[in-house]
């Protein structure tokens, strides 16, 4: 386990060092992290805004549920997974599967954690 997480550390750093090299996919993703989390806060108030509760939810818990379902699904998702997912049929089209075949650690493992994205974090 404790080798895992070194091996995530590292994945870290080299992802932090592909953002900083590329500033303005950073922003961009970023720009669009913070447009959807206001998109999401707005349409709580229009979605409420005639009525004290939806489906039995007042605003307040409408803003922990989508706080919560962004953070859990959308965020955790996007920044440990999406990427890797998008990325699996080039590996396996251009044949670069193999050299993870070939890895002494897991291949799920590896395929999976390879890409982290940085502005998932807000």
């Amino acid at each position: 386990m404790q080798r895992y997480i070194r091996i995530y550390k590292e994945i870290f750093r080299l992802n932090y060092r592909r953002t900083l090299a590329h500033r303005g996919n950073f922003f961009s993703g970023l720009f669009g992290s913070i447009a959807w989390s206001t998109f999401s806060v707005m349409a709580i108030y229009v979605l409420s805004s005639r009525t004290t509760s939806v489906y039995g939810y007042t605003r307040p818990e409408l803003f922990i549920l989508i706080g919560l379902v962004n953070i859990m699904v959308g965020g955790t998702f996007r920044t440990f997974f999406a990427r890797n997912f998008d990325e699996f049929p080039r590996l396996m089209s251009k044949g670069d599967l193999d050299g993870y075949l070939l890895k002494p650690i897991d291949t799920q493992f590896a395929v999976s954690t390879q890409y982290l994205s940085m502005y998932g974090f807000v």
